[in-house]
């Protein structure tokens, strides 16, 4: 399996000229690799390296490379299928970059626990800063708004936590919801794609 899909991503490298430097981190399947050129373009993304995290919660470590890892998830399914770039839908790439932007700012450490309280919302007022970055990649900035702005509702959603109906149904009925489920996925996924 990892052979081929080493093959795919050079097939996808060799055929596709990147207009983009984002494009190189985003389909790399190592993106943390890539993670100095995802500062410069998103600078605001700098301050959460290293930032350590509940272990419970995020075994593979600090949000930096957390949010590298959900590049990555979003990238695989791409990658495996070796879909044409340049007719894609970018929103849950944007999602995967912005949806913990805001730990840093919101990080705080209580007798060796880690928590982000309303990390979400600090997350959705740096995405406002990025509308030209949106524009470039034809990205729905309300679409993305409410992925990012919601992520952690929709966890709790799908574990159950969310119990009311009435919650429930008022989730659901989110206009995005089906791509607010499936980049949830995506952030707790375990599976770690290494090339």
């Amino acid at each position: 399996m990892q052979l081929i899909l080493k093959n795919k991503i050079r097939s996808l490298e060799e055929r596709e000229t990147f207009s983009h430097p984002l494009l190189h981190a985003l389909f790399s399947g190592k993106s943390i690799g890539y993670w100095n050129i995802l500062c410069e373009y998103i600078p605001d993304l700098a301050s959460n390296y290293n930032v350590p995290q509940p272990p419970e919660h995020h075994p593979e470590g600090p949000v930096h490379i957390h949010i590298c890892k959900v590049i990555d998830n979003v990238a695989f399914p791409i990658l495996r299928i070796g879909s044409d770039t340049s007719t894609l839908d970018y929103t849950q790439f944007f999602a995967a970059i912005f949806h913990d932007i805001g730990k840093s700012f919101t990080h705080v450490e209580t007798d060796g626990k880690h928590s982000f309280i309303d990390h979400e919302l600090k997350s959705l007022e740096i995405l406002q800063k990025y509308d030209d970055l949106l524009y470039e990649f034809k990205v729905s900035k309300s679409r993305l708004e409410e992925i990012v702005g919601n992520h952690m509702r929709a966890h709790l959603y799908i574990s159950g936590e969310m119990q009311k109906q009435s919650k429930r149904k008022e989730f659901e009925s989110l206009k995005y919801f089906r791509d607010l489920i499936q980049f949830a996925n995506y952030d707790k996924s375990s599976f770690v794609f290494r090339r």
